[in-house]
């Protein structure tokens, strides 16, 4: 499973409250009316006039417990006031880009959501591991991000209440079967010293990784789905796919389709634009999202839930008929049992995991990210057991990662989960081994002896030539190995030299000598 966290910030005169309640409301996954101020009142308005509600979680030391908030009271929730009695949680923040809410997006392989169409106990059972998913994720913020006080936030606070809300979105933007949901946390949290302040926004966005990891070891280790699914005819692929119906995804994915006929399109331009090259992170993460936005479609505003269904069984069918036919329960088989695995091996591949995402902080991670990388690691090996029962080996497989394979970049003690200053031993030796073989090749060459210079010029220079002394200083170096080429120029006008060495082969400081 994997998604992101996008923000709902305040907007100016507050309309950023407007329009996710709008979003919240309207039934769809479609951010497009943010823009619309028409739009989303009139969403608003519909919501109130139907009585409809979301579901807000709040989560603290004691467990889960869960009500409903209208349109009005979702509003004052997202403003940062308690939405029953609107009073103020903390310091109200004026700034346009504000924070209200973090929106946490928790995806799952799509043959999932296939599934779901396809039988209504599969979909139950969905729905029921989403759920479990979302209690632990809920529970996860709660206990491990904090809030930050004073001035430049330099105290971190622990947390002792956050609130949640959840939608539910069952389709795409194309209408393609895709259920999953949207964890709303308020930027207000309540800290153990009883005081509500904005949670710290780094934490809440780099623990992400370990959200999306958590949701890869539910769908495929969970023991309730795994049994629904074989009961069922299915069983998961290497992939973490339901193996019978992985051929129908890509076929049926007519939003992905046209992400990637526009990046091909604009990777193309952008080839011809600069021919022999090839596009560095950044270019690539700039097409990704300009693909992801150009020509997005619009959702319909109202859609007959039956005849969807029937029309995706349908699109299904044409694929491949033999999806909607019944399957015969597989015999149970043999899970991997915690006590067979083999825990350095894991951490070899929690480091290795955390290592290739690193590329773009240097090769720094976190103990986050370390632990995500644990996650997957076991998430990846079979096993079969209730998410509590794991817990022991993450953690130790985790702890052996950090003590076996990598180094801390930091002196200082207690260093925070998001805090990138972890490596990979391997990276750090090859960084190391990069870092002495340039000091090598910036070190002092060999310059060939003058005499040498004047013996070959007056074997190869016309009769009556000569080599100046810059000239013949400038044919010494660049005969030699030095990298540094020093020139002595006519009278008055000093030497100028050009080259990675620090200091001139006569001993004078670069500056002094026109470097």
């Amino acid at each position: 499973m994997r998604g992101g966290v996008a923000r709902w910030k305040k907007g100016i005169g507050g309309v950023g409250a407007s329009a996710a309640a709008a979003y919240a409301f309207q039934g769809a996954c479609d951010s497009g009316h943010v823009g619309d101020p028409d739009r989303a009142q009139g969403v608003i308005q519909g919501a109130r006039y139907a009585g409809t509600t979301v579901s807000r979680h709040l989560v603290s030391d004691e467990g889960i417990t869960t009500d409903a908030l209208d349109v009005d009271e979702l509003q004052t929730w997202f403003g940062g006031a308690d939405p029953h009695t609107g009073e103020r949680r903390g310091r109200e923040l004026s700034s346009p880009t504000t924070d209200l809410v973090f929106d946490a997006t928790i995806n799952a392989p799509k043959s999932f959501s296939l599934a779901a169409v396809l039988d209504e106990d599969l979909a139950q059972a969905y729905e029921d591991l989403q759920d479990r998913l979302r209690d632990r994720v809920i529970t996860m913020w709660q206990r491990e991000l904090n809030a930050r006080r004073g001035k430049a936030g330099k105290h971190r606070e622990d947390l002792a209440r956050i609130e949640v809300v959840e939608l539910t979105h069952a389709r795409s933007r194309a209408l393609d079967p895709h259920q999953h949901r949207h964890l709303w946390l308020n930027s207000k949290v309540q800290g153990r010293d009883g005081q509500w302040s904005s949670v710290d926004s780094r934490a809440m966005l780099r623990f992400q990784n370990v959200v999306n990891a958590e949701g890869d070891l539910a769908a495929r280790t969970d023991p309730q789905w795994l049994a629904t699914l074989a009961a069922k005819g299915y069983t998961l692929n290497a992939d973490g796919e339901i193996e019978q119906l992985a051929g129908v995804v890509r076929p049926l994915s007519k939003r992905s389709e046209q992400i990637e006929a526009n990046r091909t399109v604009r990777l193309a331009r952008w080839r011809a634009a600069n021919p022999g090259q090839e596009p560095g992170r950044e270019v690539l993460a700039a097409i990704d999202q300009w693909a992801w936005a150009h020509r997005r479609p619009d959702k319909p505003h109202h859609v007959d839930e039956a005849e969807w269904a029937d029309v995706v069984r349908r699109e299904i069918a044409d694929i491949d008929p033999a999806a909607l036919t019944a399957r015969s329960p597989l015999a149970a088989t043999r899970q991997v049992a915690v006590a067979d695995l083999d825990r350095d091996l894991l951490a070899a591949r929690a480091v290795t995991d955390a290592d290739n995402r690193s590329s773009g902080n240097g090769g720094r991670f976190s103990d986050f990210d370390l632990r995500a990388g644990a996650i997957r690691a076991v998430a990846a090996t079979g096993v079969s057991a209730d998410r509590a029962a794991l817990d022991e080996l993450i953690e130790d497989v985790t702890a052996r990662a950090a003590d076996g394979s990598t180094v801390t970049l930091t002196d200082e003690e207690d260093v925070p989960g998001h805090v990138k200053h972890r490596m990979a031993t391997r990276t750090a030796v090859a960084k190391t081994q990069l870092a002495d073989a340039f000091d090598r090749l910036a070190g002092p060459g060999q310059v060939i002896d003058p005499e040498v210079v004047t013996k070959v010029a007056a074997a190869v220079l016309p009769e009556g030539r000569t080599l100046d002394t810059g000239q013949a200083d400038a044919a010494a170096a660049i005969g030699g190995t030095d990298r540094m080429v020093c020139v002595t120029g006519p009278a008055g006008t000093g030497t100028r030299c050009r080259g990675p060495r620090l200091q001139h082969a006569g001993g004078f400081p670069p500056r002094e000598q026109g470097c």
